[in-house]
């Protein structure tokens, strides 16, 4: 459908495309407005390539926004604020969240957004770099360890799922935890309980 707005031997993008990598082509984009699309609900913005000699004056890049609340995001890509309105919204449930980009795309920004806006705004926020925890410390560092579960460990230790009580977990880099460790997450994901190290007393956060 974008292809039929561009004059013959040209193309067009969507603002999509315009907005992710526009700005690393070596190459000039006109505006070809709004056009409806189908199964598509929003408008998509149109831009053609300009090709070779051509003196049409560019469109100008998308004005830099400085979005709300505590932390501050500065954004001109209409993508991402798109993205800070989803997060505002499913701030308001108790939903657990899966936040995808590549690195310094800003995931941990959005989630503090998230945290930020939600009911839990008044708990810690607790970050976790799940890709630098030693597998073998998985368990006591999200779960916790009682007292003598391990030889020479005469003191309790509170995991991160304790200390985000009332708060939001933030696990960077999820995806580096080995599957058969990530199953053991399932049911605190699920249903809010979990089991200390060397404690069967089932504990809810």
């Amino acid at each position: 459908r974008l292809e039929s707005l561009a004059d013959p031997g040209s193309v067009a993008v969507s603002d999509i495309v315009h907005d992710v990598v526009g700005r690393r082509l070596h190459a000039g984009f006109e505006s070809l407005g709004e056009h409806s699309v189908t199964n598509i609900t929003e408008p998509v913005r149109a831009y053609r390539i300009r090709g070779e000699g051509e003196t049409a004056a560019p469109v100008p890049p998308p004005q830099a926004a400085l979005s709300g609340g505590p932390t501050q995001i500065i954004c001109a890509s209409a993508l991402f604020q798109h993205v800070l309105e989803q997060a505002r919204a499913v701030a308001a449930t108790d939903a657990t969240v899966l936040i995808e980009g590549e690195s310094g795309v800003g995931k941990e920004l959005v989630a503090r957004r998230i945290h930020e806006h939600s009911r839990r705004h008044r708990g810690p926020f607790v970050k976790v770099d799940c890709a630098s925890m030693p597998p073998e410390r998985f368990e006591s560092e999200f779960f916790g360890q009682a007292a003598g579960a391990l030889p020479g460990v005469l003191r309790e230790h509170v995991g991160r799922l304790e200390q985000a009580e009332r708060g939001t977990l933030f696990l960077d880099h999820v995806e580096e935890i080995p599957l058969e460790l990530q199953v053991k997450l399932l049911r605190p994901l699920q249903d809010a309980t979990f089991e200390r190290v060397g404690d069967g007393r089932t504990r809810r956060a």
